[in-house]
């Protein structure tokens, strides 16, 4: 998720005195910032700071419009600053962390985040942002607990049951996860994502009927996107509907052409119907992306052997142990080879490695416009 412009950082005046030279300063700056002018902003702060250094909240709104201009380290500053000076205020603590995320200091930002939930437990904004970083740093449990802490205290953001539903899935919580996600739609029906993440849980469950029909509520939200293709795809090619799987691969690749998932499992389904040199030709785009998409040189090999390609296919199976020496089958098939036996191997020994569906939203960073106070007051 991308950070949004901190013109809608969760913001609120400071309850401190200041001087009538500072106040004017801070009150036009903001009116600045409020407009999407943080350049001009933050010129109007450097003089407010100037003018009262001891302003705890000018230095909070010059770091909220540094963080605007993509000056993270500055910013942390500038919060730095205005904590000295109140370190009871949890909106700086929280854009404090989501500066220091910013600079890819995700277990420093979460300390951060605590201290504003230990001063606003309600925060919507502090509970969304803790998540986001323990998502990144793969603290799966954590970063559910934070997000069912949000839908506990706003059952109808859709949002929440996204990320809820997205640490279930990462935990094999499969099912949990598509009752999140269906909440997620039942809120809003038009959101690409929660359809997208449902889809990929109910493949995940062998669901794939219900896979299909959530994919094909994506597309409606949004064609352009070739992962919904993608899972579109694998869903038709796991019901054994392989030519619907490779038009949808095509239609992904008209979105995507150099995503080497795509070529490989547009070349399992021309694979299944026995097309193996038009399979071949899918592997080999896949590894021209990927030349170490170990799964690409499998298959590759299985059609080869089709094709009667034997010190090809040989060739392809060296080109997997050296990826994956521990590639089991692999070496079953390598061993076969020696004995002479390899053009023996029929379709059922031939194991097709297939690419897992996209889920949307694995790189997560704090949200900015989160919480229930927002905009310049």
């Amino acid at each position: 998720m991308e950070m949004v412009s901190s013109s809608n950082l969760a913001l609120q005046p400071l309850n401190r005195r200041t001087s009538r030279s500072a106040r004017t300063w801070i009150d036009k700056g903001k009116a600045w910032l409020a407009s999407g002018r943080p350049r001009e902003a933050l010129s109007l702060f450097n003089q407010a700071t100037g003018a009262e250094e001891s302003s705890a909240e000018a230095w909070y709104y010059k770091g909220n419009c540094l963080h605007e201009l993509g000056r993270s380290a500055e910013a942390v500053r500038c919060y730095n600053r205005s904590l000295e000076i109140d370190p009871a205020n949890p909106l700086a603590w929280n854009n404090k962390g989501i500066g220091l995320t910013g600079l890819g200091r995700t277990e420093d930002a979460i300390r951060c985040f605590d201290r504003s939930l230990a001063l606003d437990p309600e925060s919507l904004s502090g509970w969304f942002n803790k998540g986001s970083c323990l998502y990144v740093n793969r603290r799966y449990l954590d970063a559910w607990s934070c997000y069912d802490r949000m839908t506990r205290l706003s059952a109808g953001d859709d949002q929440a049951w996204i990320r809820k539903g997205l640490c279930s899935y990462r935990l094999g919580r499969y099912a949990e996860a598509v009752v999140a996600n269906q909440e997620a739609t039942r809120l809003n029906p038009d959101c690409y994502e929660a359809w997208l993440n449902l889809g990929v849980c109910h493949y995940a469950l062998g669901q794939f009927d219900n896979a299909l029909a959530a994919c094909e509520e994506a597309l409606r939200t949004n064609p352009s996107d070739y992962r919904a293709w993608f899972n579109r795809a694998a869903c038709f090619h796991m019901r054994g509907l392989y030519s619907e799987a490779e038009r949808s691969c095509d239609r992904a690749l008209a979105i995507a052409p150099r995503e080497g998932r795509i070529w490989l499992n547009k070349g399992a389904s021309l694979h299944c119907r026995g097309k193996y040199q038009a399979a071949v030709h899918c592997y080999e785009r896949a590894l021209e992306l990927d030349t170490r998409a170990a799964a690409a040189w499998r298959n590759r090999g299985h059609c080869l052997i089709k094709l009667q390609r034997l010190e090809e296919a040989i060739r392809s199976y060296q080109r997997v142990l050296g990826i994956n020496p521990q590639d089991s089958w692999t070496r079953v098939v390598m061993q076969a080879a020696e004995r002479g036996a390899l053009r023996t191997l029929g379709p059922r020994s031939a194991r097709l490695r297939f690419s897992s569906m996209n889920i949307a939203s694995e790189n997560l960073l704090p949200d900015t416009s989160r919480g229930p106070r927002q905009g310049i007051a």
